[in-house]
């Protein structure tokens, strides 16, 4: 086809598409819930159109008044908001100034989402969370490994609380755990040394420490500050204290009222490291060993030189069992939560991951993100 055929055709559907409109535009008293698909889709309502995040919402009624004309205006259906981030969740001036805002909104027809923290990642209610509560930030199992085929080795550990220092018989790639030789005396101001009997090896140190630099709550551009640990109840159960019930205070108990849903910004496990550290990780709470057990039926510590090497059926179900207590301890503790709250206050409970818009990571680089190089 032409390029005078492609600009004629286009034409023709731009003209048919406002036709249409202006048809659907003289219906428009007609409820949403009647109007068919296509209407709907020339015309989009306030719940269908970008909804903009607006942290820092104009505290008067004139500034408040010429943002939401500016929105309407540009044909946004309404936008995402929160208290102010100036002393958060505690001036009540800025609860009634917020109030305002979104009843305005409300007036106009557009359609709202709480966003439900200081910043990001979802979970710190701006560092006030863990207020008193230290035991709450996110853990992980720091690993440094190293082959050895007899002789000197020579291994840097990780920072943290030893959790295990073992050689392990190594053939075909597997591992002979029953015969794991311990070696946590010859760790020593942050190094392994050892001389191994000859025969093929695999050399784990394992530790257990507070998981920050290097991650995104290191490098998040809004505040950085040590993130919760989202495989415990404790920290999300205070988060939701400290904010959702705050707005359910002041805005009633049926936020439904006012928000289509709650949004919450990229919580995760920190255990995906996004500037390269020397020693690879695993998410890690106190109560994962006592939950795996409970939910799989075998301690975890039996099993955990197989989440860092090894391959074989042994190998594969460990793996398999800890991502799966992982994942269940994540959805009921943070999730989970969230959620029972929403259902309570009539809103849905939405946000967003981190990093989830890259669907097929590319996995050379997120090995070497999180792994020993």
């Amino acid at each position: 086809m032409t390029a005078f055929r492609y600009a004629v055709l286009s034409l023709a559907l731009f003209i048919s598409a406002l036709a249409h409109a202006e048809e659907v535009a003289t219906d428009s008293a007609l409820p949403d819930s009647q109007k068919s698909l296509e209407d709907r889709f020339v015309l989009p309502t306030s719940d269908s159109r970008i909804l903009p995040i607006k942290h820092v919402l104009p505290l008067d009624t004139d500034g408040q008044n010429a943002y939401l004309d500016w929105l309407k205006e540009r044909g946004f259906g309404g936008m995402t908001t929160n208290i102010s981030f100036d002393q958060y969740l505690r001036n009540e001036d800025h609860w009634k100034a917020l109030r305002r805002g979104v009843e305005e909104a409300r007036k106009r027809g557009m359609s709202l989402w709480l966003y439900d923290e200081h910043g990001y990642p979802s979970g710190n209610a701006g560092g006030l969370t863990m207020e008193g509560h230290p035991e709450w930030e996110a853990k992980g199992l720091l690993i440094s490994r190293t082959e050895s085929h007899g002789g000197s080795v020579n291994l840097d550990c990780p920072p943290g609380t030893l959790m295990l220092a073992t050689a392990f018989p190594w053939t075909n790639a597997l591992l002979t755990l029953d015969a794991g030789v311990d070696l946590a005396k010859e760790v020593k101001d942050g190094k392994l040394l050892w001389t191994a009997p000859e025969g093929d090896w695999q050399v784990l140190v394992i530790t257990e420490n507070a998981l920050y630099e290097g991650t995104h709550a290191a490098v998040s551009l809004a505040d950085k500050l040590p993130y919760i640990n989202l495989l415990m109840p404790e920290p999300t159960a205070r988060f939701l204290e400290l904010t959702h019930d705050a707005y359910a205070d002041h805005f009633g108990e049926d936020l439904g009222k006012w928000f289509v849903s709650t949004f919450t910004d990229e919580p995760s496990l920190m255990s995906l490291y996004m500037r390269q550290q020397p020693w690879s990780v695993l998410p890690w709470s106190t109560n994962l060993p006592v939950e795996f057990e409970k939910r799989r039926g075998y301690p975890l510590d039996r099993v955990l030189p197989l989440l860092v090497c090894g391959t074989g059926p042994e190998t594969e179900k460990a793996r398999h069992d800890f991502w799966r207590t992982v994942g269940d301890l994540v959805s009921e503790n943070y999730f989970g939560q969230i959620q029972n709250w929403c259902h309570r206050h009539d809103v849905l409970s939405g946000g967003h991951l981190l990093m989830e818009e890259a669907t097929l990571a590319d996995r050379g680089k997120s090995h070497a993100l999180s792994a020993t190089g």
